[in-house]
């Protein structure tokens, strides 16, 4: 391993791979080329991507392709009018349901449990976040064996041709529009940050603004809740666009929301100059950023505002502790409007104190505790949860059950997709520990378990999707039992009214493994949704239903 990458290495003690090494390497050397996408693969070209071909982790994106859909053809319920765009992991085209509708779909390029699960979570958690500024998420549909997600379509324009309007490489384009897009760029990441979430692939595709002028992220795909993140330290987790990628997640999987920032700073100066900056460092680089923030400085045009050159510094810089947050970018774009922003009411007997109140006071029991919420958008069960967070006997995990989510289990799916991020979080070597055969009906169902609980278990091209819908329902409880030999399990689901019958019969299930082990399901559900009430009174006692 080469002596800068040495020095650039965030935890000097840890065991670096080969894999990590050659990224590292790779990732130094992109940030002194004018141009690198001749390293990505033809179609791939400035769209996303993890990281150049020969890096690509090939367990991930293991897979069947699937075919370019052409305009005109039949996709499940879809009729495919044009394609609009590419990535490294999806397709969008526009097209059109049977109402003759108007929507951008998404739809995998591979066959691929690892990718179906990346759609359903960014569904859900584009659903959750419910920002005018993000993307609308209309469906998640099941069309054969792979998940497409219809999302609202967008009559705009990327964001640096929105602001650099065809002025040439090299000169400033219309500085108000410089402010006004970076403004709202940093206004809905202080929302996602704020409701902790990354989005991990911030980049001028990525950033659209319509014909009103109101800017919208898309490709949430890699978003993830920075609880369950964790400080990932494997190789094929190293995901983003190459050139818009912070050095802490190319050079040791480190990530947190300075990430955001880095990639936030990186648009910033591709806005002001038509390009990325040239970065050239040393064999021992300079830590203290002085040397970054020089070439910064001499790279940006000519006659650029003195606040948007030390914007550029500041997000730019290598270290992320030196970086600033989106609400202090605000802040500093805006000081009036800060200082006029009302301040949030700190009430200790606000909804969302007393939920986090009774989920601790309830974290000793063991079954369903059920929050019956009068207004269920004034407060989060998810976020409640914190007043377990921190506490290792504890395995937290969250989920939301959405409407429009056209598959069975609908309130379970996404506490899988919790559990295999976390399986996925731990150490190979304890990952290969967990009790989850090649036939398990559970991995039938959901195949994402079979690909993240050991580290040479795969079946992406082995298992159907739609296969066996009922018997994986007994061996996942069951699995939620073994892992509560060691920590009491935690099942969160909001807005249970939305649960199918799958789902429900699920809960049931797991009620009796509960009873006799440390699980314990909190589950948030609409007071006024009789139905879904009458199902939680036939489940559940009335001491462990708690009216809000």
């Amino acid at each position: 391993m080469s002596a800068r990458i040495n020095a650039l290495a965030l935890h000097p003690k840890r065991v670096v791979s080969e894999h990590t090494q050659r990224m590292a390497q790779a990732f130094l050397d992109s940030l002194c080329q004018v141009d690198d996408t001749n390293n990505f693969p033809d179609g791939e070209q400035g769209s996303t991507v993890s990281v150049p071909r020969n890096l690509a982790s090939q367990k991930i994106f293991d897979g069947p392709l699937l075919q370019v859909l052409q305009p005109g053809s039949q996709f499940g319920m879809f009729t495919i009018q044009a394609p609009l765009g590419s990535g490294g992991v999806a397709h969008v085209y526009h097209a059109t349901d049977s109402a003759n509708q108007d929507f951008a779909l998404k739809v995998p390029r591979i066959v691929s449990p690892w990718v179906n699960d990346l759609m359903d979570r960014e569904f859900r958690l584009i659903r959750r976040i419910a920002d005018p500024r993000i993307v609308q998420a209309r469906s998640l549909h099941a069309v054969g064996d792979v998940h497409v997600l219809a999302q609202e379509m967008i009559s705009g324009s990327s964001i640096d041709r929105w602001v650099r309007q065809g002025v040439p490489v090299g000169q400033l384009p219309s500085l108000d529009r410089v402010y006004e897009a970076i403004t709202q760029l940093a206004e809905v990441l202080d929302v996602l940050h704020k409701q902790n979430y990354m989005h991990r692939d911030i980049k001028p595709n990525n950033i659209l603004v319509d014909d009103s002028g109101q800017l919208k992220l898309i490709d949430f795909g890699l978003a993830t809740r920075i609880r369950t993140l964790g400080n990932w330290n494997n190789p094929e987790l190293q995901l983003g666009t190459f050139r818009y990628l912070a050095p802490e997640i190319a050079l040791t999987c480190c990530q947190t929301t300075a990430s955001d920032i880095y990639s936030f700073g990186r648009v910033l100066f591709y806005l002001l100059a038509g390009r990325l900056p040239c970065i050239d460092l040393p064999t021992q680089p300079d830590w203290t950023d002085a040397r970054i923030a020089e070439q910064l400085t001499q790279q940006l045009p000519f006659g650029t505002p003195s606040d948007l050159v030390n914007l550029c510094i500041g997000t730019n810089a290598f270290d992320p502790d030196q970086r600033p947050s989106a609400e202090s970018i605000l802040e500093y774009l805006s000081p009036d409007a800060a200082t006029n922003r009302p301040a949030a009411p700190a009430s200790e007997d606000g909804l969302q104190s007393q939920l986090r109140r009774c989920v601790k006071a309830s974290s000793a029991k063991s079954g369903l505790v059920v929050m019956a919420l009068q207004e269920t958008s004034e407060a989060s069960l998810g976020d409640a949860m914190v007043a377990l967070s921190g506490d290792e006997n504890y395995l937290v995990l969250k989920g939301q059950t959405c409407t429009d989510e056209h598959f069975s289990h609908r309130a379970i799916n996404p506490i899988v997709s919790e559990l295999g991020q976390w399986l996925q979080n731990l150490d190979p070597c304890l990952r290969s520990e967990w009790p989850l055969l090649q036939d398990s009906p559970a991995i039938a169902q959901w195949p994402i378990l079979g690909i993240l609980a050991s580290s040479h278990t795969r079946f992406a091209q082995a298992t159907s999707l739609n296969g066996a819908r009922e018997t994986g329902l007994s061996d996942l409880a069951w699995l939620f039992q073994t892992l509560a030999d060691d920590r009491t399990i935690v099942l969160c689901i909001e807005h249970l009214q939305h649960a199918d019958a799958a789902s429900w019969q699920f809960l049931r299930e797991l009620q009796a493994v509960a009873q006799n082990d440390r699980v314990l399901i909190f589950a948030s559900v609409d007071a006024d949704d009789e139905s879904a009430m009458s199902q939680v009174r036939s489940m559940v006692d009335a001491e462990n239903i708690h009216a809000f």
